[in-house]
């Protein structure tokens, strides 16, 4: 074993290729460590929505020799504003007004992609399509991957998330749990052009965020809501396209008479809807279109029907 307090030539592998996984990895490598990144996928990749960066994590990117990079993929945040779900406002927190404004909203494939390449160039191996299935503790770790390679490096890091099984190595076959807390991701076309802000709506139990992406050009949408525990399994609820709807004209969203009914739909029970370029798709029960028949788009619209509860297909 290499000394606890050097990391020159240390043999380093970590598992996930995830903003964690190549963070740590890049710091590591700048070091003096060999590391290697095993990633499961065919392709680093990161199709999430928004992320912000507050001055803390701002620091750790300007360590990694980032700072301006960050600053390139992401939009500096002007300031925090809180509003009650009848539409009042709470607070204006004018981020200006701190000695670090070094808070930034960034897109996470964006920010993949600055933390890959930068890992790289530090010298990091990032290997794809490599799957770990079993990791061995011992004086020496020894993981195997699905292909029956077997590797046994110095220190083994896990960053491969929920399913980890580095986690699992060290805690136990312990299952994810559902913590009784849901969220929906989303974004879509910044029409209205909001300013780099970030807005919080909330209500009893649930509240929205929302702020822009890539130069404004995007919106940011999250929606979190508490439910009752023992309700649901945790990952047991998903919203893909197969059981979202096809798109509904992004109208709905600046009609006057609809909007607060999709306001309500999105503060009250489960809502999940998949932003695509052309519009918006509403996910599981959600039945608020039962209800916004008054836009002008549905003369123009075609006939929809119900392809299960709360998604809709077209004719």
């Amino acid at each position: 074993m290499k000394s606890a307090m050097s990391l020159k030539d240390m043999q380093i592998t970590v598992i996930g290729a995830g903003i964690g996984g190549l963070a740590v990895s890049q710091a590591l490598a700048l070091r003096g460590a060999r590391v290697r990144v095993l990633e499961q996928a065919d392709a680093i990749r990161e199709v999430g929505a928004g992320i912000q960066i507050s001055p803390n994590g701002a620091r750790v990117f300007e360590e990694l020799g980032l700072g301006e990079q960050l600053l390139d993929v992401g939009l500096q945040a002007q300031a925090v504003q809180l509003v009650d779900y009848k539409g009042a406002g709470v607070t204006r927190l004018d981020l200006s007004r701190l000695a670090n404004q070094d808070y930034y909203f960034v897109h996470r494939a964006d920010l993949i992609d600055l933390l890959a390449g930068a890992a790289r160039a530090a010298g990091v191996e990032i290997v794809l399509n490599a799957k770990v299935e079993a990791l061995h503790l011992d004086k020496t770790p020894m993981l195997r991957l699905k292909d029956g390679t077997e590797m046994k490096p110095d220190l083994v890091i896990g960053a491969d998330g929920l399913h980890s099984v580095a986690r699992q190595s060290i805690c136990g076959s312990l299952a994810p749990f559902f913590t009784g807390q849901t969220a929906w991701r989303a974004t879509l076309p910044n029409v209205s052009g909001r300013a780099p802000e970030a807005r919080v709506h909330m209500g009893p139990k649930r509240h929205v965020v929302s702020y822009p992406l890539r130069d404004g050009a995007l919106l940011n949408l999250v929606r979190f809501r508490s439910v009752t525990l023992g309700s649901r399994k945790a990952g047991a609820r998903k919203t893909t396209p197969t059981r979202c709807a096809r798109p509904l004209p992004i109208s709905a969203l600046r009609c006057k008479r609809c909007w607060p009914r999709w306001k309500g739909c999105i503060f009250g029970g489960s809502f999940g809807i998949q932003w695509r370029p052309s519009g918006i798709a509403a996910g599981p029960y959600c039945w608020a279109m039962r209800r916004t028949r008054c836009c002008r788009f549905w003369r123009r619209a075609p006939r929809w029907r119900w392809k299960m509860p709360g998604c809709f297909a077209m004719r």
